[in-house]
């Protein structure tokens, strides 16, 4: 943790809880697990308003959570000392944001479960349908998109464990989109297709590359073992809600 402001305890709280990042941000007023996983590392400032909720959403005091003498000095700190970055914000104009009522809930949900090829891999069952979430606005008469729950923490921060995540194999792939994929694992004869969800690099006419972030590292798998058509996109919340 070189990066560290301060040390803090969020993470052991968090864990003695069994609860993801994700889970956590919830509870502490819809923080972002991915901003919850960089406040415990210390990549970004924590600010006493965030400690509060998140010291709140555990049930422990803020001087638990951080030093005592740490919280007193950012409960002081005036409001302006930091200045705020820069924005590159533009209005969207007026958008029709559609109530619950209006969505269908006819997206599928498809069952996956933890596999033991290691790398995150786990199994994505299409003919399993566990539920079915509210369809998006960017998804109305889009029959191919799916959902499903994310196995195992090899993409954490990006996602945790059990994330839901929504995949459309109609869009187009490119570098740094995050993908799900399935690959045949094992040999030739008892070949189990299994799946991923890693961040696309590149794909060439042997190998496909993928990097995943815990541990960080690219996995490579030859195209032979591609399941063909089976490497699909996840959506952004942009483009789920139809300005991405």
């Amino acid at each position: 943790m070189s990066s560290n402001h301060f040390p803090n305890r969020i993470r052991e709280f968090r864990l003695q809880r069994g609860w993801s990042a994700s889970h956590l941000g919830q509870l502490a007023g819809g923080m972002a697990g991915p901003t919850v996983t960089r406040l415990e590392t210390g990549e970004r400032r924590l600010k006493y308003d965030q400690a509060q909720a998140l010291a709140r959403a555990l049930e422990v005091s803020v001087e638990a959570l951080i030093d005592p003498n740490i919280a007193v000095a950012l409960q002081a700190r005036p409001v302006a000392s930091e200045p705020p970055a820069k924005s590159n914000a533009r209005l969207a104009g007026e958008v029709n944001v559609p109530t619950i009522g209006s969505m269908s809930r006819d997206l599928p949900i498809y069952g996956t479960a933890a596999g033991s090829e290691g790398e995150g891999a786990f199994f994505l069952n299409f003919g399993d349908v566990v539920d079915r979430a509210y369809r998006p606005p960017s998804l109305q008469g889009n029959a191919k998109a799916y959902g499903l729950y994310v196995e195992g923490q090899s993409m954490v921060p990006a996602f945790d464990h059990g994330a839901f995540v929504v995949a459309d194999p109609t869009k187009k792939v490119r570098p740094g989109d995050n993908v799900v994929v399935i690959v045949l694992q094992g040999d030739k004869e008892h070949a189990e297709p299994m799946a991923f969800v890693k961040e696309f690099v590149k794909l060439t006419t042997t190998q496909l590359h993928l990097r995943q972030h815990n541990p960080s590292k690219v996995l490579v798998f030859p195209v032979s073992r591609i399941v063909p058509g089976s490497m699909h996109r996840l959506l952004t919340l942009a483009e789920l809600m139809g300005v991405g």
